[in-house]
């Protein structure tokens, strides 16, 4: 599964020196759902990626992208 953003959301996480579970609380979400994100086991709701690109300090307009990419890459591995 393509994880470009999940991928990009750890990488972040990481550089702002914040745990897992510090993240998930800053960002209102749980824990377990922004474990399955940073894997690539799903893509964010547009209210949760505005939360983390807040608390992250990321441009939404980048993030989104990223999520667009993922959503992208999905769809033509299905019509391969």
């Amino acid at each position: 599964m393509d994880a470009r953003f999940g991928t990009e959301l750890k990488v972040r996480r990481q550089f702002a020196e914040l745990s897992l579970r510090e993240l998930a609380e800053l960002a209102d979400i749980s824990a377990s759902g922004l474990s399955r994100l940073e894997r690539g086991e799903m893509l964010p709701a547009r209210g949760t990626l505005r939360r983390l690109c807040k608390v992250l300090d990321w441009p939404y307009a980048w993030a989104k992208r990223t999520v667009l990419d993922d959503i992208t890459a999905r769809a033509e591995r299905r019509y391969e």
